[in-house]
């Protein structure tokens, strides 16, 4: 079985050099090669930008507008080999010039051997531009012969999940920092698509404000809307302080659709109870199929509230559907009463996880008017009025 290898390179430096036979060759911030081709084969590398690229212009690091750093391919010529690098394409920071461009900003990197497979860099921070020379070789290999994965090579080795977002700081254990990208937190949020083709939203660290969590609103709607801040969001993640991308579940991106799905993200602050302004407003098309919210492996979620959100849509015919967050594991009932008090309808009545939950409601054999829906779980308690309008 052929065995094809891609191998993703980064360098931080502006003048370091390697001697290739007898020519020099200067060595950019990131290399991509690819091993198991044949001589001289061409194998095109792309690097597509989810969102603003910052670039540095000074101390300063502007959002900019050149289109070769948004939309940018290079080629490798044959068995890429790191020692020394040679047959490797390569990128070079915009603001240093020579060879293709890119900047600081969030990358889709994918082949032209094998497009199937894709990992997201996001690059935004002005740390990694300050962290001079690499002290060893830290690369990415695909091995489509074998585990159909990308791999990193480095000190520590590990497995990167398709659609899996990496950031240098982390890769690299050096400290996060956007603090001189200008205007960042309302360009912060960035919507893309995991690897089953669910909405993955991608954030970063707040510039300014000190956040113990990250809380992620979102808010459906039947229509495109024009003016998203009128919608009503209601809380669907909350993360921790170390977390900036997550995926939504409940949404598919691609074939059929039938919600618009909007969201933000706000800092917030444990110990003091503030929140920071929110981040832009992103949105999509897709497919809403709620379920349990599912995290993946590289997606740390914190519940550290009881909450019972505003059912979408309200007023509603017959169906509609109801979300809530567990704090802790226990027993939760959702129940469903009439104005008299009436019990209409048991929705849950079990023990939960920790966890954020929707459930659907039908109403079709109730009449018209106002319903009360009421969550218990532990000592927490809230009701919530529904309109069934038929």
């Amino acid at each position: 079985m052929k065995r094809f290898i891609i191998s993703f390179l980064f360098l931080f430096t502006t003048t370091l050099f390697s001697q290739v036979g007898s020519s020099a060759i200067v060595l950019s911030q990131l290399f991509i090669g690819m091993e198991g081709v044949q001589t001289n084969e061409i194998v095109t590398h792309n690097i597509e930008a989810i969102g603003y690229v910052w670039t540095k212009s000074g101390s300063t690091f502007p959002i900019t507008y050149e289109s070769e750093v948004y939309n940018n391919s290079a080629t490798s010529s044959g068995n890429a080999s790191t020692s020394p690098l040679y047959n490797c394409a390569d990128f070079n920071w915009l603001w240093l010039g020579g060879g293709e461009k890119f900047a600081l900003g969030v990358y889709k990197i994918t082949n032209s051997k094998d497009n199937s497979q894709f990992f997201y860099l996001d690059a935004r921070d002005n740390g990694w531009p300050e962290s001079g020379i690499l002290p060893d070789l830290y690369y990415f290999i695909y091995d489509n012969g074998a585990d159909n994965i990308y791999k990193f090579r480095g000190n520590d080795n590990f497995d990167i999940s398709k659609g899996q977002v990496l950031r240098p700081s982390g890769i690299l254990g050096k400290t996060y920092k956007t603090d001189l990208l200008q205007n960042f937190w309302s360009n912060a949020l960035i919507l893309t698509k995991n690897g089953s083709n669910k909405v993955k939203l991608i954030w970063g660290k707040h510039p300014s404000f000190t956040a113990t969590h990250y809380k992620v609103y979102r808010a459906l709607s039947d229509f495109p809307n024009s003016k998203p801040f009128l919608l009503n969001f209601s809380l669907l993640y909350t993360a921790s302080s170390s977390t900036f991308d997550i995926n939504d579940p409940d949404i598919t991106i691609g074939g059929s659709t039938n919600k618009y799905a909007f969201y933000k993200v706000l800092a917030y602050n444990s110990n003091s109870g503030t929140y920071s302004s929110a981040t832009n407003t992103v949105s999509v098309h897709g497919n809403y199929a709620p379920m349990k919210q599912a995290f993946d492996e590289h997606s740390e979620i914190v519940i550290d509230e009881y909450s019972l959100s505003q059912n979408y849509p309200n007023p509603f015919n017959p169906t509609t559907q109801i979300s809530y967050s567990i704090k802790k594991d226990g027993f939760v009932s959702l129940k469903i009463y009439d104005l008299l008090g009436k019990e209409v309808s048991t929705l849950v009545s079990s023990e939960q996880e920790t966890g954020s939950y929707t459930i659907a409601f039908n109403a079709t054999k109730l009449s018209s008017g106002i319903y009360i829906a009421r969550l218990v779980s532990n000592n927490y308690s809230k009701n919530i009025k529904m309109i069934l309008a038929k």
